[in-house]
């Protein structure tokens, strides 16, 4: 008997060596994701969308593990050590690996936590480097040497270089519901007026940065302006990064101003082939011209319209404006319903809209008509 009992023993223990074996940290688990949440994100259930399992906290590291409807993914995250799989938007989700190509001419990911992430790549043919360190790192990476200099990825780093802390991603606002363009309630982030941002002059900035910027004149921005003569409006496009660096000479390694937002008009002061001066709300300095979309004729206005949420433009329900016309584009802004925006066109569901000196678009659905022009 007692033989019997040590030889179960020996079965059971080499059962459960593999399971010990294959248990992961915490580091470990990150270490073999791609992908990262970008904010705090819900996290619904995949066998009812609909319905809410959790919601995780920004950096949170993801496997993804196939696509879903409406814009959803099904992930699998580990919190606490404990590993879930659910539902989130992707939209919400960044790639954490840059790629590289070797000597050898083989392409290699590089963890954005690999202590030598850098270094690595200064050394090699950058393919891509990680959205989350494009998005809220602080490091430059404009003069990398890229595989295909002219590819999104190195259009990216150069439209990104100097831009704001993670710390500041990270506060941006939880999401609340599936809708693709709607979320309600707001969140406090979310309440704050826009025209808070919209308003800042130079005289507020700081004082390292005052010494340096030079002023211009504070504009009211709109696409119904009277533009000073010589002058040009343009909006910030950005659609990789949503922000571009605006600097005190035509020089990616200038002294930064100031990130200019995607979606902001600005007024063009002088127009060249790589950099291109811009009075952005009082701050004048250079961007990259092809992070600048130019109107050479501003478009006109067919009349005004309130944001909504089925069809009331009350509550603190907020709506998504777009870069572009697509559910895919980034996000530009949030507005509350009841913003009262300035309506320029209509086409295959979208409206091209512009608020307080920022243009973008919004779904149909989320826009009531309130008045037009014959």
């Amino acid at each position: 008997m007692k033989k019997l009992f040590c030889i179960v023993s020996i079965l059971l223990a080499l059962m459960l060596m593999p399971v010990i074996a294959l248990a992961q940290t915490q580091e470990e688990w990150n270490l073999s994701c791609n992908n990262k949440t970008s904010g705090s994100t819900t996290v619904y259930k995949t066998d009812a969308k609909d319905e809410i399992k959790e919601t995780i906290s920004a950096n949170t590291y993801v496997k993804i593990q196939g696509s879903g409807t409406d814009g959803l993914c099904v992930i699998t995250y580990m919190v606490n050590g404990r590993k879930s799989t659910g539902l989130v938007k992707r939209s919400n989700l960044v790639s954490c690996s840059s790629q590289v190509r070797g000597s050898n001419g083989i392409a290699d990911n590089v963890h954005e936590l690999d202590p030598n992430h850098d270094e690595i790549l200064k050394n090699n043919k950058v393919i891509t480097v990680a959205e989350s360190l494009l998005q809220s790192g602080t490091t430059d990476y404009s003069d990398l040497t890229f595989e295909l200099p002219d590819s999104p990825a190195a259009q990216a780093a150069q439209a990104t270089a100097g831009r704001k802390s993670a710390d500041k991603q990270q506060d941006s606002p939880a999401e609340v519901q599936p809708s693709v363009e709607a979320s309600q309630p707001a969140s406090t982030a979310q309440k704050k007026s826009t025209n808070t941002t919209q308003k800042k002059s130079a005289s507020t900035t700081s004082q390292s940065t005052r010494k340096t910027t030079t002023k211009g004149e504070k504009l009211d921005m709109s696409l119904t302006m009277d533009v000073p003569e010589g002058g040009q409006l343009a909006v910030i496009y950005t659609p990789n990064t949503g922000k571009c660096s605006l600097r005190e000479k035509a020089s990616n390694s200038s002294k930064l101003i100031k990130q200019c937002k995607a979606g902001h008009l600005v007024l063009v002061l002088e127009k060249g082939s790589q950099f291109t001066k811009i009075n952005d709300n009082g701050y004048v300095g250079y961007v990259q011209t092809r992070c600048l979309q130019f109107f050479d004729e501003l478009p006109e206005a067919i009349g005004t319209a309130k944001l909504s949420y089925n069809g009331k433009a009350t509550g603190g329900t907020t709506v998504n404006v777009r870069h572009t016309a697509s559910k895919k584009s980034r996000k530009v802004e949030e507005w509350r319903t009841g913003t009262t925006v300035t309506v320029f066109s209509y086409a295959d569901g979208w409206y091209e809209i512009e608020h307080d000196g920022v243009y973008g678009y919004v779904m149909d659905e989320f826009l009531t008509m309130d008045t037009a022009r014959e």
